[in-house]
């Protein structure tokens, strides 16, 4: 199994549901449960400078895995929370934008 990057494309984005790559991120780790729960490691390797001998490898065993499903699904949740919380009137894609360039790191 490999891991793949959680990040939406544009044609997967759906600006009416902020939030909703958090969502499919939490469920494409949900999918990884029957090979963690048998004690497999998944384990995705990107050759990076292979004159070097340099690869960049994730990894995710059982410990990481339920960090991602506690990280991913509080988030979620707070995000779910917070747009029906807001009125109709608050500027929605504004107050989403903070969280996702704090998530994404950018």
């Amino acid at each position: 199994m490999s891991l793949s990057c959680c990040r939406p494309t544009p044609a997967t984005r759906n600006p009416r549901r902020p939030g909703s790559s958090r969502w499919q991120a939490l469920a494409q780790a949900a999918l990884y449960f029957p090979a963690i729960a048998r004690g497999e490691v998944i384990e995705q390797r990107i050759t990076w400078l292979p004159t070097l001998g340099l690869d960049l490898v994730l990894r995710m065993d059982g410990l990481a895995w339920l960090f991602t499903m506690l990280v991913l699904g509080i988030g979620a949740l707070v995000v779910l929370y917070a747009r029906y919380y807001m009125s109709p009137a608050d500027p929605v894609p504004r107050f989403f934008a903070f969280p996702r360039v704090v998530c994404r790191g950018r």
